[in-house]
């Protein structure tokens, strides 16, 4: 990632117009202050990737993925959104397509570099290009003209090579109705929702107690736990440019403690007190830290005793040093015995309810009427209104796996393969109706619906260059990186 500014940056407009600019640097990997000091995470064709160029575009997804979500971005969403493989997928993919462009000889004339520096607004003073302005914007965030017009010139050959796989691409009038039809279909269905929690006073065994701890011995693991010592240089120590001179100063602490390869040696060079953690695991809490989530996840991601780069946190900077790790165990059953029995219950209610819907949609298969069925059972059928193939299912909520099997009902088949799990328990579903799309709605929507196609045209397109060129290409990645 981009070292950022100089020391002591006196112009607003400066500071305004490198946040412009960093996200060119970061995809290209150019300029990186600490490039040398970084470890090589991947070869493409034999083009390295390091580190610090990785730990940009892993940031840069990080705050875009906080800003769309919020709090909602828990532990398991990062690990089911995957964003360190995301982050690693982009930069490889673009060092293919710039190795691509070059390989069929595409060419940047100065003059269309010239042309497309001039129209960057960071480099705007008055509505006009600066070169002045230019210089100064590229040295306080120490780059070169030299290396960033050999960025931008990379960018221009990828996107002249993106214009020759897609400048071929449509989407015509008929395609646009068939999509439409597709989007606008709506079924509605009958259901019988059977839910684990109805089933009371589940009764288990000691036998059974045990036998369920050591087959899910992993799930009441006591996880790796980490203890860290850490610097804070807070904003309040500063005054009116108080996150400025915080980073600085940081910057300085990290030099030092860099260099010495201990964070307790900025005691002395940066007069500052090391705090201890106790130990704590990857998902927290960690005493004393308002966000301890990511002062958790830069501690794990950093070696025993490897210093970190500054982590800038909503109370100032901070530096962390894991000191030492704990190895994760398995308890004792005593230990964690009542846990065990409660998630020993639910999975026998689980497995009441799974069975018993699987025997009603056996016996609507076997041909048993559906509202005979329901009565002789004692069952409540519900019902939906019409939805389509997005958003809630109306009186079931966001169900994904139910939409889909929905959509592949039909008079001719009623019921799905399979009972459907769902958040509230086993779903068997009946085929309904359904509601075909209305021609007279396709004028108000057809631009839109072309606009979206279109898109999805071109993605299908780059994915499919972009695999031709991964299947040919030698891609190595260090071993343990993506665990």
């Amino acid at each position: 990632m981009l070292h950022l500014m100089r020391k002591h940056a006196q112009s607003w407009l400066i500071k305004l117009a490198l946040g412009a600019i960093v996200v060119v640097f970061v995809f290209w990997g150019v300029g990186s202050y600490r490039a040398q000091k970084g470890n090589r995470i991947a070869l493409v064709n034999g083009a390295p990737i390091a580190r610090d160029e990785f730990r940009g575009v892993y940031d840069q997804l990080m705050e875009t993925y906080r800003r769309q979500f919020g709090n909602a971005l828990d532990e398991k969403s990062l690990r089911s959104l995957n964003i360190k493989k995301q982050a690693l997928d982009q930069i490889i993919n673009r060092r293919l397509l710039l190795q691509e462009a070059t390989r069929l000889n595409f060419r940047v004339t100065d003059e269309e570099l010239f042309r497309t520096i001039e129209r960057v607004p960071a480099f705007h003073r008055d509505g006009r290009f600066d070169p002045r302005l230019y210089q100064r914007v590229l040295a306080h965030n120490r780059m070169t003209p030299e290396m960033y017009e050999e960025s931008k010139k990379n960018e221009l050959l990828v996107d002249k090579l993106q214009g020759l796989i897609l400048g071929s691409i449509k989407v015509s009038d008929a395609e646009a109705f068939e999509a439409y039809k597709w989007l606008e279909k709506k079924v509605s269905l009958d259901y019988v929702l059977f839910k684990p929690s109805a089933y009371k006073n589940v009764e288990m065994i000691p036998e059974e107690i045990e036998t369920y701890f050591s087959k899910h011995k992993k799930t009441y693991e006591i996880p790796v736990k980490v203890k860290v010592q850490y610097l804070r240089i807070g904003f309040k120590e500063f005054e009116a440019q108080a996150k400025t001179l915080a980073f600085d100063r940081a910057e300085e602490i990290y030099e030092a403690c860099y260099r010495a390869g201990n964070i307790s040696d900025a005691t002395e060079a940066g007069q500052l007190k090391v705090h201890e953690t106790e130990s704590f695991p990857r998902a927290g809490p960690v005493k004393g830290i308002k966000e301890h989530k990511r002062f958790a996840k830069t501690a794990f991601d950093l070696n025993e005793n490897e210093v970190s780069e500054p982590l800038k946190l909503s109370d100032g900077y901070y530096i962390l040093q894991p000191i030492a790790k704990e190895p994760a165990r398995i308890p004792d059953l005593k230990r964690v015995e009542k846990r065990v029995r409660k998630d020993l219950a639910m999975a026998k209610q689980n497995d009441l309810a799974k069975k018993d819907a699987e025997k009603f949609l056996k016996d609507l298969k076997g041909g048993a009427g559906f509202q005979n069925a329901v009565a002789s059972q004692k069952l409540k059928a519900r019902s939906t209104d019409f939805f389509g193939r997005f958003g809630t299912i109306p009186e079931i909520g966001s169900e994904p796996e139910i939409r889909e099997a929905a959509f592949s009902l039909s008079p001719s088949k009623p019921f799905p393969d399979a009972v459907i799990k769902g958040k509230q328990g086993y779903y068997v579903l009946r085929f309904k109706a359904r509601q075909e799309a209305s021609p007279d709605g396709l004028e108000d929507k057809k631009s839109q619906i072309k606009t979206s196609f279109l898109l999805q045209k071109r993605q299908g397109a780059v994915g499919e260059f972009l695999a031709g060129l991964r299947k040919k290409s030698e891609i190595t990645i260090q071993e343990g990186f993506l665990d």
